[in-house]
């Protein structure tokens, strides 16, 4: 087994793999809510008590692990929806 975490999104659980804390990063969202979406660039970063923390790969519903950025790509979620 390969240390991971996981959560749900819309009810469904998301296996997330490869994460980078980012202590310093500002936001005004709950923990939990996704800060970023963006394949191209940040990346899938969710805020967390202190800071946020970038997901590099994850594993939806029914799917293998993939990279976090392709899961952006297609249906993946969007800024401001929340982890549970």
């Amino acid at each position: 087994e390969v240390p991971g975490a996981w959560s749900l999104l819309d009810g469904q659980p998301v296996k997330l793999f490869a994460s980078a804390a980012l202590p310093g990063r500002v936001h005004h969202g709950e923990p939990g809510t996704v800060l970023t979406a963006d394949p191209d660039g940040e990346g899938l970063v969710v805020a967390c008590k202190a800071g946020g923390v970038r997901v590099e790969e994850v594993q939806p519903p029914g799917k293998r692990r993939m990279e976090a950025a392709a899961w952006l790509r297609g249906a993946g979620p969007k800024g401001g929806e929340r982890f549970d």
